[in-house]
């Protein structure tokens, strides 16, 4: 398997997803790491240790010509019974002989709104990611990292790309492909981990699940969209188990939560995205624990994928009748019990 990961944005968010790939794959067979930078470019750190079955290739190139040409001769000379990873400059894009070798090409983006510009000034450039009409090579699938919360993630980042391409490169956005994975946002021990070559439990999982879904896009090249159900033949029966649940951890959540308190405070939340995809809450009262919260009936939870009745984790805040925000995200607010329901919970 053959897949390549290109930087759009200075490079530090594609290698990171390189290096939780390529310690994934390794769980399970040879991995070789090909980074290939050009001369501005710094290479890995000197500190950086791979496990035994981890191949580290670092390569400078003067010219993307000569970058394109390396990562061909690093993907004709592959251990055939393992992983090639390869670390590439977005412009290594436009080169057909490359994209041939592959067999998945992914371009990783981070959590901004500058990041997605960048991600989309690639995709909507003809000279680096050619229209569908014109065939071969396979599209390129995006990689949300820096985000959270499992499947919805998944389709918020989607929308955001699509929006992105859809303002420079019109033609372009109804061509947008998101693995149906995220990578999550890096705390300390992942990103010190990630450089003396271990993955905290969280990230081998995710990196598992990125492994499965590059392996379902090699074998559904033109998919639109692909789902959590094609990584199956990957991990088995059971493909929801790990990624597509939300399983941000407590800082994860405090992160969320913070910024989400931020946004209602300055009158900025929740935003129209933030409720598109939140779960809908319905015959819904305040429950009594030792903190307050919400009970009902729920549908589209991350983690629950057949309606049935909750209890919420502590509610921050809520308008009382249409949404509100727990600790672990946002609900829509559907009917509630009877008249009595209050009419503000702030």
């Amino acid at each position: 398997m053959i897949a390549a990961f290109f930087g759009a944005d200075g490079r530090s968010v594609s290698a990171h997803a390189v290096l939780v790939a390529t310690l994934a794959a390794a769980a399970g067979r040879p991995a070789t790491l090909a980074r290939i930078t050009r001369p501005a470019e710094p290479r890995l750190p000197r500190g950086t240790r791979l496990p035994d079955a981890v191949r580290v290739v670092e390569l400078q190139a003067a010219s993307a010509e000569a970058a394109v040409q390396a990562a061909c001769e690093a993907a004709t000379a592959r251990d055939r019974e393992g992983w090639l990873i390869l670390d590439l400059p977005a412009e290594c894009l436009a080169a057909p002989s490359l994209r041939a070798h592959l067999d998945a090409a992914v371009l990783p983006v981070g959590p901004t709104p500058l990041d997605e510009h960048f991600a989309a000034a690639v995709l909507g450039d003809p000279r680096l990611v050619p229209p569908v009409q014109a065939g071969p090579p396979a599209p390129v699938w995006l990689l949300g990292c820096g985000r959270s919360g499992g499947e919805p993630a998944v389709a918020r980042f989607e929308r955001s790309m699509r929006a992105a391409v859809r303002t420079g490169a019109p033609d372009a956005a109804d061509a947008i492909r998101a693995l149906p994975v995220a990578l999550p946002r890096l705390g300390p021990s992942d990103a010190a981990g990630l450089v003396v070559g271990t993955l905290t439990s969280r990230l081998l999982c995710q990196g598992l699940h990125l492994i499965a879904a590059i392996e379902a896009a090699a074998r559904h090249p033109s998919a639109a969209p692909l789902r959590r159900q094609d990584l199956a033949e990957s991990l088995g029966p059971a493909p929801s188990a790990g990624g597509g649940a939300d399983h941000r951890d407590t800082g994860e959540r405090l992160r969320d939560l913070a910024e989400a308190l931020e946004a209602i405070e300055e009158g900025a939340g929740p935003s129209p995205q933030d409720l598109a995809d939140a779960p809908l809450l319905e015959d819904w009262d305040v429950g009594l624990r030792a903190v307050r919260a919400l009970t009902g009936v729920v549908s589209g939870h991350p983690d629950f994928p057949r309606p049935c009745r909750i209890r919420t984790s502590e509610v921050y805040a809520s308008d009382g009748r249409t949404w509100v925000r727990t600790y672990s995200r946002w609900y829509r607010l559907g009917r509630a019990v009877g008249d009595t329901a209050p009419t503000t919970l702030q």
